[in-house]
């Protein structure tokens, strides 16, 4: 476990600059709310490990091969926050589109992440149908892909048959009203049911909801102690999501919660200021510090 201490941040711009400074490979969007006339606004409902991404395109969005895409995780409070590699759509098809990075990615997307392709620099003819040069598989298997409620009806059955990723899906769905409404209390039931199944992800979900005060219960050390277990446990992408979680959004928690990172951050030898609960100099260098393990670039 490890400790930590970070000043607080007043401005969305600072706290971009942080962000990026701290090397995670984000950087603050406008929020999903301010998209620009041409703009579409997608999902993204797969990823491949070189960061190839498949986006499931809203009905009647026309998207032209070329057109460059920014994708982020849209966060309470802050809006979305996008990563700073760009993409750029490769093939399309009436329902779904494929992108590429522009480079190694600075942060792994992940399934449920928001995508927008800025249509107005698009030129040039529309792709072939994803699917005339795609092998079976390759793309988002099941069909229900195309539709948000089926795609939910899928993963409910499967996750009600004992699937725990379609358990961590389900949590994602109903936390975000992603094919159902929104529901925190099933969105918490079952991130703690995919917990119980081997889930490691299930950690970000639930350090998340506890953070944003979202959970049916208060519990901002707690909240520290999920997203430090996604940080250590969980997918690559988990792991990014939840320290841009905790530098965003940790400023503005209870104290509880910055001194459970500092607890957290100075038990595992990386930081050796006060458990005061505020986050200053010292904590971001430890959380740098530990980033830089994690992942090995700046």
């Amino acid at each position: 476990m490890r400790n930590s201490s970070l000043n607080h941040i007043s401005s969305a711009a600072w706290l971009a600059t942080l962000v990026l400074g701290l090397g995670l490979g984000f950087g603050l969007g406008a929020g999903a709310s301010v998209l620009a006339a041409e703009d579409v606004a997608a999902r993204v409902v797969g990823v491949t490990p070189d960061g190839q991404v498949t986006l499931a395109l809203p009905v009647g969005a026309v998207v032209a091969v070329g057109d460059p895409v920014r994708i982020g995780a849209e966060i309470s409070g802050v809006g979305k926050v996008d990563i700073a590699t760009p993409w750029r759509i490769e093939a399309v098809s009436d329902t779904e589109a494929r992108a590429l990075p522009e480079g190694t990615p600075a942060a792994m997307p992940q399934a449920g992440y928001l995508a927008t392709i800025a249509t107005e620099m698009a030129q040039g003819p529309v792709a072939s149908e994803i699917e005339a040069e795609t092998p079976a598989g390759d793309l988002a298997a099941d069909s229900a892909s195309e539709d948000p409620s089926e795609m939910f009806a899928v993963a409910l059955r499967s996750a009600q048959a004992g699937s725990g990723p379609d358990m961590l899906g389900l949590a994602f769905m109903y936390l975000d009203g992603w094919g159902t409404p929104p529901d925190p209390a099933e969105a918490w039931r079952w991130a703690e049911a995919a917990l119980a199944a081997g889930e490691r992800d299930a950690h970000g979900v639930l350090g998340q909801m506890l953070l944003e005060g979202t959970a049916p219960v208060a519990d901002p050390a707690g909240a520290a102690r999920h997203l430090f277990e996604a940080f250590e446990d969980g997918s690559q992408e988990m792991a990014s999501h939840a320290a841009t979680l905790i530098v965003m959004l940790g400023p503005e928690a209870p104290p509880a919660f910055a001194e459970e990172v500092q607890r957290i951050l100075g038990d595992i030898g990386v930081y050796e200021g006060p458990v005061d609960g505020d986050f200053g100099p010292e904590t971001l260098e430890a959380i740098e510090m530990l980033r830089m393990e994690r992942f090995g670039s700046p």
